[in-house]
């Protein structure tokens, strides 16, 4: 048997243990908290993408597949795409869409053990694996039809293959790592950002190597090979990829995701590390630190910086330059996003493992290896839905950090529910019944509105102007794409610009062409932001009347209002 694998078997049957219960974890997580077809704001838009995709496959074969993904703009098409072999398989839907992330987060766990072993022995490279399957980030955003872990599993799988290419040396990882890159900005266009840590990291395999221009050639491959498969989306959308990364980032409506900070504040260079801890939890943030400075107190003691020549030296400072590359360009945007540092958050894991195995004296490294494991275990008992001491939140205030949660077994879709105002029982239990309801009510909304558009010979347009978290454009959107099979353009009506005035909102009434407005009554615990009455006088003063009533699954009437004949 030992001939048969290059490390002992112990490790091999605890990674396939491993992989088989993460996967195993997500896909029961998912049966048991996910069928309600309630979507995440964002997770509704993707998803409509995914559904706009098979039915470009089903109409056009192939050549409208291909059509609905190289031309679906602003957002990266691969993860949606990846949906569609699930919708052939298991149906079109919410609940099938889900399925595609466990896939890719049980590859995550597979690569961060592959990016470990470069450094590290296979138990150690085992407890990395375990570490980054049990960080509540990952959990939370593998049961979410989001862009954060398909971006993370290929940052991953470049970075491995990258440093199992010999300094550049090897040629076929080489040329894996640049299809990786390119997966990896195909997935997420944020990861754009991440490209110079890749190319940081690519240098430091340079130092001390011989042979430089056969292994420049091979960098200039995989480089080619990146920029040739991410330019067949990448070609055609870049005006809309440009203008949607700079104005989010950097632009006019950056503030509207995050708060921006003087250079010189301790708030403009601690707002990440604020964010990376938000998504490690306390627990698993605490022990990744202690590993890290104990990995940085041994390097010093021993002198090692003084000698980095070695392989594994060369793969620990080519991960360090990623990740703090990741940090401060993160840094420099005042847009928080959502989980836009996980990319780098396996190779910061790795690091600290690393960091653990190499702690002097020895001694501290069997307690630091228990306090890793725990912390990783902790969060997988946390996220597993049959935990309730565990599963309630529970946070505490940390000196120039907001509140650091300990605790906190809730999904995101459990927290957005919450976050609107609305029920959503013990965080152990399923959501309540009423949420299987808010997907169907749009459905019949947009099916009325796409049939009298018809009827009518118009394109339909519409804007939503109400205060409800559960009742998004986006999820028009889905709706229309799953009930029509079409694109429904959805806006929203607010107040931000020219104040809560009924001659604001006709202003932005007769401006805007939509052919259908909808309203309702702020939801219960929402904001309110919209004036339903300045609303309504503004739609009758432009021309639009009430068309159809649909009454929602907490009670609310939901008003649909048509312009013109008809």
């Amino acid at each position: 048997m030992r001939g048969r694998w290059s490390f002992p078997p112990p490790v091999v049957l605890g990674l396939w243990v491993l992989l088989g219960v993460s996967l195993a974890f997500h896909l029961l997580w998912l049966i048991r908290f996910r069928h309600s077809s309630l979507t995440e704001w964002d997770e509704a838009g993707y998803i409509q993408i995914a559904v706009l995709d098979r039915v470009g496959l089903a109409h056009d074969g192939l050549i409208g597949l291909a059509r609905a993904v190289l031309h679906q703009p602003g957002e990266a098409p691969l993860v949606p795409f990846l949906a569609v072999p699930v919708y052939l398989v298991a149906g079109t839907g919410v609940f099938q869409s889900l399925f595609v992330l466990p896939l890719l987060s049980t590859v995550l766990v597979l690569a961060t053990y592959g990016l470990a072993r470069r450094l590290m022995s296979p138990a150690w490279s085992l407890l990395a694996a375990l570490a980054v399957a049990g960080l509540p980030a990952v959990i939370d955003y593998t049961r979410l039809f989001h862009f954060a872990v398909p971006a993370t599993t290929f940052a991953t799988l470049a970075l491995w293959a990258l440093l199992g290419s010999d300094g550049m040396r090897r040629r076929g990882p080489m040329l894996a790592a640049g299809v990786f890159v390119a997966l990896m900005v195909l997935s997420r266009t944020m990861t754009l950002a991440y490209l110079p840590g890749f190319a940081l990291a690519a240098g430091v395999q340079l130092v001390g190597r011989r042979d430089l221009p056969a292994r420049a050639a091979n960098l200039g491959l995989a480089s080619l090979l990146a920029a040739a498969v991410a330019a067949t989306w990448y070609a055609p959308n870049a005006g809309s990829v440009r203008s949607y990364l700079v104005d989010a980032g950097y632009g006019a409506s950056s503030g509207s995701f995050g708060a921006s900070h003087p250079v010189i504040s301790f708030a403009y260079w601690s707002k990440e590390l604020n964010l990376v801890v938000q998504q490690l939890y306390g627990p698993l943030a605490l022990v990744v630190a202690a590993c890290l400075l104990a990995g940085i107190a041994s390097v010093l003691v021993t002198g090692a910086y003084r000698r980095c020549s070695s392989h594994r030296c060369l793969a620990a400072l080519a991960l360090a330059v990623f990740v703090v590359e990741g940090y401060l360009v993160l840094t420099s945007s005042s847009n928080e996003g959502t989980a836009f540092a996980l990319p780098w958050l396996p190779a910061l894991v790795v690091l600290a493992v690393g960091g653990a195995a190499r702690a002097r004296p020895a001694a501290l490294q069997p307690a630091l290896a228990v306090l890793l494991a725990s912390a990783a275990v902790l969060g997988i008992a946390m996220k597993s839905g049959f935990a309730p001491a565990l599963a309630r939140a529970h946070s505490v205030p940390v000196p120039l950090l907001d509140d650091v949660p300990i605790l906190d077994g809730r999904g995101i879709i459990q927290k957005e529910v919450a976050g609107a105002g609305y029920p959503i029982g013990d965080p152990t239990e399923p959501l309540p019944a009423m949420h299987r309801r808010w997907l169907p009510v749009a459905r019949r909304v947009t099916e009325y509105v796409v049939a009298r558009a018809d009827r009518m010979k118009v394109s339909p347009e519409v804007l939503v102007a109400m205060d409800d978290g559960l009742m998004s454009n986006t999820r028009f959107r889905l709706a229309a794409a799953l009930s029509s099979g079409r694109y429904l353009p959805v806006g929203t009506l607010t107040a931000a610009e020219g104040g809560d005035r009924t001659g604001a909102y006709a202003t932005k009434l007769r401006e805007s062409g939509a052919t259908t407005l909808v309203t309702a009554p702020a939801a219960p615990g929402a904001a309110h932001t919209v004036n339903q009455e300045n609303v309504a006088a503004a739609a009758s003063a432009v021309g639009f009347r009430p068309a159809r009533s649909f009454t929602l699954p907490d009670g609310r009437r939901l008003e649909v209002w048509w312009r013109g004949r008809g």
